[in-house]
């Protein structure tokens, strides 16, 4: 559907949607690098189903894309300087 298309309710509520996805991302973003969880996810979560969005696939769908772009590299950057301070150490010794 195009905007044209929609009614003012469904427009309203798409635009709803995308703002309640953007705000759970920054969350989630959040949850990620302090590990602490917040109440507000859930809430949205609700908020969203409420309004008829499927979360499971919006959520597997994101969590795949952020594996892929950020939680994937970060592992692999602190591994490769994991590796590179436990070769320094060893060589240091010799």
């Amino acid at each position: 559907m195009t905007p044209a298309t929609l009614n003012p309710n469904e427009e309203r509520d798409a635009r709803l949607v995308r703002n309640l996805l953007a705000l759970r991302m920054v969350l989630a973003m959040d949850q990620m690098q302090t590990g602490r969880w917040s109440d507000r996810i859930q809430e949205i979560d609700e908020e969203l189903a409420n309004l008829g969005h499927d979360m499971k696939s919006t959520q597997a769908s994101a969590a795949e894309g952020l594996r892929r772009s950020v939680l994937l590299p970060r592992l692999v950057n602190r591994r490769v300087r994991a590796n590179h301070r436990a070769a320094v150490r060893a060589g240091s010794r010799n």
